[in-house]
């Protein structure tokens, strides 16, 4: 399936109802809005916000990526995506990143 054929609003449709199979409600619950509001966020043409798109993302797990623009694989398969993404998001500079991989690698002790 070619994904960037695809609207963002018709990404979250797929991901919801095809690959996650929940409903939208549960979705809802995800993004912090109501059924109405996720029936809209899958209608063409619909502003998806920045905010909805990383509670998804950061929720179940999905490339910010492939749910903006429709490139790469649905999930996020390694910690070092998930640490792309904060650097991204977060704008941290290299010695951050590395703060965070080694406080990772930490033990709970």
């Amino acid at each position: 399936m070619n994904y960037k054929n695809m609207t963002i609003n018709e990404r979250v449709y797929y991901l919801r109802k095809k690959v996650l199979k929940i409903t939208q409600g549960e979705l809802g619950k995800v993004c912090g809005v109501g059924d109405t509001a996720v029936s809209k966020l899958e209608k063409d043409g619909s502003k998806v916000t920045e905010r909805n798109i990383k509670a998804i993302c950061n929720e179940f797990n999905v490339s910010y990526n492939w749910l903006v623009d429709g490139t790469g694989d649905i999930f996020i398969e390694d910690d070092e995506s998930t640490i792309e993404i904060l650097k991204r998001d977060y704008n941290l500079r290299d010695v951050e990143v590395r703060l965070i991989e080694e406080f990772l690698k930490l033990d709970e002790n």
